[in-house]
């Protein structure tokens, strides 16, 4: 038996080293959300980390969302913060996707086949398949929503005074970048809306002699 599956094929290598990579990142955005979380508080961060590294990271973002409707004045300033944790949710759907689903093959592209089982989330198991690209744009928007965190840091009570001397830089404070797709899922199609229904030919002639 080899000491790791993976040695030799170094396709394979390559797509656990973006997945390891990515657990990496997902870490760091882990530890800046409750950064956020201890700002969003105030005044001292080291009592607030006593609290929060007890949270799981779904527990944290509820706690943030509820946290900046109850403190927060400013109704753009809390929409900002729920579209940073919608924004986040995903990252962890996503990363959650890569790192628990089971690995049936790696191509010499490093195409994973992946399959999640049924369990209390799923009725049946799911088929799909994980690329390279999928890890790095996972990666990457893991990156995003780990800076979306670090200028939501504005947004805490402490910082109100300074954000009312932004002028336009506030605008980048408040971007939001397009929702992640959930990895596996088709993209939904556009539907075109439906024609207005025709009038009747009554009601057609009635405005005409009208």
């Amino acid at each position: 038996m080899k000491k790791n599956p993976w040695d030799g094929a170094e396709h394979a290598k390559t797509y656990y080293a973006a997945v390891g990579e990515l657990c990496s990142i997902w870490s760091f955005v882990e530890r800046l959300y409750s950064h956020l979380a201890s700002d969003m508080m105030s005044p001292s961060r080291k009592y607030h980390d006593i609290v929060f590294r007890h949270f799981g990271f779904v527990a944290l973002q509820k706690f943030l969302e509820e946290y900046a409707d109850a403190t927060i004045k400013k109704e753009a300033h809390r929409k900002h913060i729920a579209y940073i944790s919608k924004y986040a949710d995903r990252c962890r759907i996503n990363r959650n996707l890569v790192v628990h689903a089971a690995i049936d093959r790696i191509d010499k592209k490093s195409t994973a086949t992946a399959t999640l089982f049924a369990d209390q989330k799923r009725p049946k198991k799911r088929e799909f398949q994980i690329r390279l690209s999928d890890i790095l744009r996972i990666r990457n928007q893991c990156e995003t929503v780990a800076m979306l965190m670090l200028r939501a840091q504005g947004l805490s009570p402490r910082y109100q005074n300074t954000i009312r001397t932004l002028g336009k830089r506030r605008r980048v404070l408040l971007a939001k970048p397009a929702l992640p797709r959930i990895l596996g899922e088709s993209p939904r199609k556009s539907r075109k809306p439906k024609p207005p229904p025709r009038p009747s030919r009554a009601s057609r002639r009635k405005a005409a002699f009208s």
